[in-house]
């Protein structure tokens, strides 16, 4: 494993980087559950993505942004680094599965930037952690209205 900060080698039983001592974290993604009437809960395999657009992102207690990618579902988000990103610090495909029912707030500011629109998105969770996101204003537009519809079917 590669430590997220410095791109040291760390075993795999370690929770911080001897060299730098930033926290290593490995998070695998949530798979969907669906009750069935007869058989419980299984498991399927997760639709298409409503969205999926180029991003940047930091997670709270991170100091570099990196690319990646954002990929909206009806029930939660994914944030990964984009292929070739970090690879030298990170290990490919990495990130994490948001299901909307961690999401306590969720922020927008728009950025002037004479090339291009963009909005700062501040996403916090029930768990302590802040993921602060770079993208177009379709992003926190289609963030905002899946969070709702979500919350709405969540809640009858």
């Amino acid at each position: 494993m590669l430590c997220p900060s410095c791109g040291s080698e760390v075993q795999p039983q370690y929770t911080f980087c001897n060299k730098c001592g930033a926290r290593m974290s490995v998070v695998e993604p949530i798979p969907r559950v669906v009750n069935t009437p007869d058989a419980g809960p299984t498991t399927s395999p997760r639709s298409a993505p409503l969205l999926k657009e180029a991003i940047k992102f930091k997670k709270s207690g991170e100091w570099i942004p990196l690319k990646g990618n954002l990929e909206l579902y009806e029930d939660c988000l994914n944030i990964r680094i984009a292929p070739g990103v970090g690879s030298a610090r990170l290990p490919l495909g990495t990130g994490q599965t948001i299901p909307f029912s961690r999401i306590t707030s969720l922020n927008g500011v728009q950025r002037s930037n004479p090339l291009r629109k963009s909005m700062q998105i501040e996403i916090r969770t029930d768990l302590g952690v802040t993921w602060e996101i770079t993208g177009d204003e379709r992003v926190y537009g289609a963030l905002q209205r899946s969070i709702q519809t979500w919350r709405a079917r969540s809640s009858r």
